[in-house]
């Protein structure tokens, strides 16, 4: 597929996808506009996404603060040996008194290097508490904030014709890892809707670096995580609903694709819908 055979108006939004992998007839009301029931979801969306992004950005904030004063702690430890070094070196060939003053202004500098340390290590905790908290336990937290940001940030293939922005981008043994995350329900296990947009933003990571990343990362609240194999299979899969979206708009014929009384139930179209089952 070359660029030329998405035109700009057909560009699909990972969202779109986890709509259309939820059910493309509730995805296709949902392009003529957000109902009240939508409008309020997004909302509390939003809300417990920027908390989650708030707290993202204090792992970052305590992490660069305790490396910073990481390399105070060096910076003093060794400005107060090469003092102790002068020290003695003065006592061997100066006053007793010149060496009194240089071991107290080694000394001095090593009270600085201590102080430093215990910053360090009072970060170093709330960095792990934090990370404790969002369920973020490893990576190099790289981009925070799709909830937030728009515009410019946002990733585009031009190939697939596809756009978004993960919530997280992580750093794990040098691959970027993207992060969705849900705020409702914990499932049992990652819903296919949900595997449909995580497979998005790592077409997209994959075009932005140049190599497809292993695998995302479904986060359920704080505490339940899957990892999602990026494969060539998911890539398919991918390409194929992208496809199928792009012909339902041409044409508008767009149906139910479960068989789930329980599913139509909890959708907030269903009154309008022509299909439902509840």
């Amino acid at each position: 597929m070359s660029e030329s055979d998405v035109p700009p108006e057909e560009f699909i939004s990972a969202a779109e996808l986890e709509k259309y992998g939820y059910c493309p007839l509730s995805w296709w009301y949902s392009r003529e506009g957000a109902d009240e029931a939508d409008k309020a979801r997004l909302e509390g969306g939003v809300r417990d996404h920027k908390e989650y992004e708030r707290q993202l950005k204090l792992i970052n904030e305590y992490e660069g603060a305790s490396k910073e004063a990481e390399a105070s702690v060096a910076i003093f430890s060794i400005v107060a040996t090469a003092i102790a070094v002068i020290a003695l070196i003065i006592s061997i060939y100066q006053t007793v008194e010149w060496s009194y003053a240089a071991i107290a202004l080694a000394l001095f500098w090593l009270l600085a290097a201590a102080l430093f340390l215990t910053f360090s290590l009072k970060y170093t905790d709330r960095a792990l508490k934090a990370r404790r908290t969002s369920g973020v336990s490893k990576g190099k937290i790289l981009d925070v904030g799709a909830a937030a940001n728009t515009g410019d940030r946002i990733m585009e293939s031009k190939q697939y014709g596809l756009r978004g922005l993960p919530d997280v981008v992580l750093r794990i043994e040098d691959e970027l890892i993207p992060v969705e995350v849900k705020t409702g329900r914990v499932p049992r296990g990652p819903l296919f809707s949900h595997i449909l947009q995580l497979a998005a933003y790592c077409m997209l990571i994959e075009e932005h670096q140049g190599r497809p990343p292993p695998y995302g990362i479904l986060q359920y609240g704080k505490h339940t995580r899957h990892e999602i194999d990026y494969d060539d299979e998911l890539k398919w899969t991918l390409v194929n609903k992208l496809l199928e979206m792009r012909q339902t708009i041409r044409t508008g014929d767009a149906h139910r694709n479960h068989r789930r009384p329980g599913k139509c139930a909890s959708c907030s179209r269903r009154e309008g819908c022509s299909e439902r089952l509840a």
